[in-house]
């Protein structure tokens, strides 16, 4: 974190009490410090091991929108890498979440039930830096950094889990009737796009 990370966040939750989480802009880098580079022909951020990771900061603006079910839906279909986990939360919002679910994903679930709760705040200043190296967890599973955009074949379970917490979420929130579909919407879009084992298994039970 940059040294005024915490003095940032604190600042605008302080300023705005309708603000849930203030999360500042962040720099994938290397081990070694250095910052990923951008490969036009990959179309992502490459690491120091060839690992393709998404282009920070992600382009999901909506998060900062009065209207629950635009952050709702800004969660599910613009934030892959899920880094506004890491910025400042408020305690009263966090405690009514279900506190980061013990399964890969989980921290997508918090984040969608955050959305429901109130706006968040993304400052424009690069103050966290996320590095990224095999010894992290998302290296270790399978195919790795894949899960972000959903072609990994080997994660059905996680990602059942992840659009159950997403639904549960919309349902549990007090929102009207239409908001609800959207959400569901959402989470309807979220499963077709992005998980493929699960777009599979859709389409088998349409048939």
């Amino acid at each position: 974190m940059a040294p005024e990370f915490i003095q940032e966040c604190v600042r605008v939750l302080n300023a705005n009490e309708a603000v849930v989480m203030c999360s500042p802009a962040t720099v994938l880098i290397n081990e070694d410090g250095s910052p990923l580079r951008y490969s036009t022909q990959k179309k992502g951020m490459v690491d120091n091991y060839g690992r393709v990771w998404p282009v920070t900061p992600e382009k999901n603006a909506l998060l900062m929108s009065a209207d629950p079910t635009d952050r709702y839906s800004e969660v599910l279909l613009k934030t892959f890498m899920a880094l506004e986990i890491y910025g400042l939360i408020r305690r009263s919002a966090l405690e009514r979440t279900s506190v980061m679910p013990s399964y890969f994903g989980g921290d997508k679930i918090v984040l969608a039930q955050l959305s429901l709760i109130g706006r968040y705040h993304l400052l424009s200043e690069p103050l966290f830096y996320r590095r990224c190296h095999p010894g992290q967890f998302s290296y270790q599973r399978s195919d790795g950094p894949t899960w972000f955009s959903g072609k990994n074949n080997h994660m059905f379970v996680d990602q059942l889990r992840v659009l159950v917490g997403y639904t549960r979420a919309a349902l549990s929130a007090k929102l009207t009737l239409g908001q609800q579909c959207r959400c569901i919407s959402a989470i309807w879009q979220r499963a077709v796009t992005r998980g493929k084992p699960l777009r599979r298994l859709f389409i088998a039970v349409v048939e």
